[in-house]
């Protein structure tokens, strides 16, 4: 019986999400043990010889903090910190203002240099601009 219960309450959730009624607007952060998995298994597959530079970026990116802001007027904004990789300097701030546009369970944020294409799997909210991949948790 509880089976049947939990069975129902997945289904009524995934109908929701489907149709458009769960509340996207919010501010998410990045999941950096995600993309750090992600990151590690895609410098194993670059040849050996450009190894360096890519476990290079991968750690840059597991110092960095970016934050993605939704709001009701469909503007969004994309906030990404990052402390000097020489540790001499401040960190570096930088913000982009996107606009999103929900379709079904389909999210797209554009504005950007190009457009990113999201949608929630288990609970987190996966964009990619068709080359790479970020995973963001709801705060």
């Amino acid at each position: 019986m509880q089976g049947v219960r939990i069975a129902a309450c997945a289904g009524a959730i995934v109908a929701l999400v489907g149709c458009g009624k769960v509340q996207v607007e919010g501010t998410y952060t990045l999941d950096k043990a995600a993309m750090a998995k992600a990151l590690d298994e895609k410098v194993a597959s670059v040849p050996e010889a450009q190894r360096g530079m890519a476990r290079l970026a991968a750690e840059l990116v597991k110092t960095m903090d970016v934050t993605l802001t939704l709001s009701k007027e469909g503007k969004a904004e994309l906030k990404s910190t990052m402390p000097d990789p020489f540790g001499k300097g401040q960190p570096k701030t930088r913000s982009e203002a996107l606009t999103w546009e929900r379709k079904g369970p389909e999210l797209t944020l554009a504005g950007g240099r190009r457009p990113l294409k999201c949608s929630f799997k288990q609970k987190n909210l996966h964009c990619s601009d068709g080359k790479d991949e970020m995973v963001f948790v709801r705060n």
